[in-house]
């Protein structure tokens, strides 16, 4: 399956949206690791990041299947403007996608079984499910328990700060999507 055809049925299955670039990487390296699928997700300032799925997104864009809201949020410490952007199917991908699931009831049914799993697994905040996806990257090579402090240091080595905290909600979020044991 194209990347560009899960990335639609993706949405559909989320109920037509996600809200925020760090929520649209992080559920899409969770569906990456569910179905196997590689979507190019490598170690990158905040967890694992997709370039070939944020480029994808774009061009979803651009082809008139997603419309990117940007919601300003003020000032970070240091000047800098935050902005999220949402992204929402348009009526045209609705259209698009009934016709895929026809064609590909066997790659819709993953999708969305995929997505269930996802979301059954808790609706966590975007910054927890960051923690989580950083935490899966590091211990998906790893054979046996790893203590939280191990995560921590390993965490360090690229960059990534996590609290016990978040940790704690993260280790939930993984073993109830069955990513970890």
């Amino acid at each position: 399956m194209k990347t560009e055809n899960l990335m639609l049925l993706t949405y559909y299955a989320l109920g037509g949206k996600i809200e925020g670039k760090t929520k649209l990487q992080k559920t899409f390296y969770f569906l990456s690791v569910i179905l196997d699928k590689d979507l190019g997700y490598d170690a990158h300032y905040y967890g694992p990041y997709s370039a070939n799925v944020a480029e994808i997104n774009t061009d979803l864009t651009t082809y008139g299947y997603l419309n990117e809201t940007s919601n300003h949020w003020g000032l970070y410490s240091g000047g800098f403007e935050v902005i999220r952007y949402d992204y929402q199917l348009t009526e045209e991908a609705n259209e698009i996608i009934k016709i895929k699931k026809e064609k590909n009831p066997e790659d819709w049914n993953k999708i969305k079984d995929a997505v269930e799993l996802i979301k059954s697994s808790g609706d966590i905040h975007y910054m927890v499910l960051s923690v989580a996806a950083k935490a899966h990257f590091i211990l998906k090579n790893e054979v046996g328990r790893v203590s939280f402090e191990k995560i921590k240091e390993m965490a360090g080595n690229f960059g990534w700060q996590v609290s016990d905290e978040e940790l704690t909600e993260a280790k939930e979020f993984l073993l109830a999507a069955k990513l970890v044991e």
